[in-house]
């Protein structure tokens, strides 16, 4: 997507991209084929599926993610009685209720876009940002670059007051598939939902009960379909008094501190004495294949969602932290990616990445960091999947003078 879209308002992305199509038989851009990660979506599911689907049409469509967000949301609340979701199903392990995907994902999508339609004819009023949305400003990017598929998902929520959550609070999430995307498409649309059930004062607590839960309902969806794929998460709920921060696989967090970046949390692979041992004391070996340390000869990953078959040597339990924003006043951003944006740059290089681009560009560009992060790890020769977020956790005018 072109970096400057993500800067224009929703009126303007609809009427650049729609301009006057108000009926059905509008093109409303070229249809794309849309494959159901899965065959079926349990009901207890199927809210949160369907915002994701959402969301992913109005990308699709040319909107930005953020207001794709906004209007994905605001489609699930107009349309939960035409998709039969007004009544709540809540999960339970002894109940598997399936929708078949060949017929619901269609019917999201139908609706998808007689509520794009409606909203550009103005028979739907546009959904307004939340006073809260500019609570917290970030970046991203997430680009397949030169793998047949993309299995990156990512969630940014700059306040969960879409969710009915405390509009204060954020949660931003990276989610690096393998074996398929099941499980990362999974969790970005299960996450938010269940991170605002959790109603926990302590976010570092809740994040490990966010893990236990998401767990336990993928664990019994692969069962039922079949599914094998996996996927890392590192994940962040962020306020003003804290940053807390839950992770498993090699996917990182860092904070861009006022002398440079600093990795925080801790790479779950074969190679990490601890998590050696510990896949050892679960029954399982670790193998050297072509050069790269696997558990059990398949996974180069010792912790990640999903990967069933792997478990208990393939932990799902994650490693959490948490930073007191109030005691260490020198983090000004907080950066989540992938291992193919973090494997490729050294922390050298991605300070001076961030330094020049900041020093380079207005303030007003500040949308397009991540983007640029991302450019710079292609460059250094990665063909992996990449995904990157960039939270700004100051205001935009004291990073670019601390950094400028």
């Amino acid at each position: 997507m072109d970096a400057d879209i993500k800067n224009k308002s929703l009126k303007e992305q609809l009427k650049e991209l729609l301009g006057n199509e108000t009926d059905d038989n509008s093109p409303l851009r070229p249809n794309i084929r849309y494959r159901p990660p899965s065959y079926q979506t349990p009901k207890h599911d199927a809210r949160s599926d369907a915002i994701l689907i959402a969301i992913e049409q109005f990308q699709q469509k040319g909107i930005s993610y953020e207001n794709a967000t906004l209007l994905g949301y605001d489609f699930i609340k107009k349309y939960e009685e035409e998709l039969n979701l007004k009544d709540n199903v809540t999960f339970n392990k002894d109940i598997y209720e399936p929708l078949d995907n060949s017929m619901w994902c269609p019917t999201v999508i139908k609706y998808v876009k007689e509520y794009l339609l409606k909203v550009n004819s103005g028979e739907i009023d546009c959904p307004e940002e939340p006073s809260s949305w500019s609570e917290w400003q970030f970046s991203y990017c997430a680009q397949k670059n030169k793998r047949q598929k993309m299995e990156d998902k990512f969630v940014a929520l700059p306040t969960l007051s879409l969710l009915n959550g405390d509009p204060k609070t954020a949660f931003f999430g990276v989610f690096d598939g393998h074996n398929g995307l099941e499980i990362s498409t999974y969790c970005a649309a299960q996450f938010p939902k269940i991170i605002v059930d959790e109603k926990m004062e302590n976010n570092v607590e809740r994040l490990k009960k966010a893990f236990e839960v998401i767990d336990e309902r993928i664990n019994i969806r692969c069962i039922k379909e079949s599914i094998r794929s996996g996927t890392t998460a590192v994940c962040a709920i962020v306020t003003k008094n804290d940053i807390s921060l839950a992770w498993v696989g090699d996917s990182e967090g860092g904070v861009v501190k006022s002398d440079g970046i600093k990795r925080i949390t801790r790479l779950h692979i074969p190679s990490d004495p601890d998590e050696h041992v510990r896949v050892e004391e679960c029954g399982g070996i670790i193998i050297s294949i072509a050069g790269e340390l696997r558990v059990c000869g398949v996974l180069n990953l010792t912790r990640a969602l999903g990967d069933i078959q792997g478990k208990p040597m393939i932990s799902s339990e994650p490693d959490t932290l948490s930073i007191n924003m109030n005691d260490d006043k020198t983090n000004y951003m907080l950066m989540l990616a992938s291992d193919g944006v973090w494997g490729c740059l050294p922390d050298d290089t991605l300070n001076q990445v961030i330094r020049d681009f900041i020093s380079s560009k207005p303030v007003s560009e500040y949308k397009k960091l991540a983007t640029t992060i991302v450019e710079a790890a292609k460059d250094g020769g990665t063909t992996d999947n990449l995904t990157c977020i960039i939270v700004f956790l100051k205001p935009l005018d004291e990073v670019w003078k601390m950094f400028g």
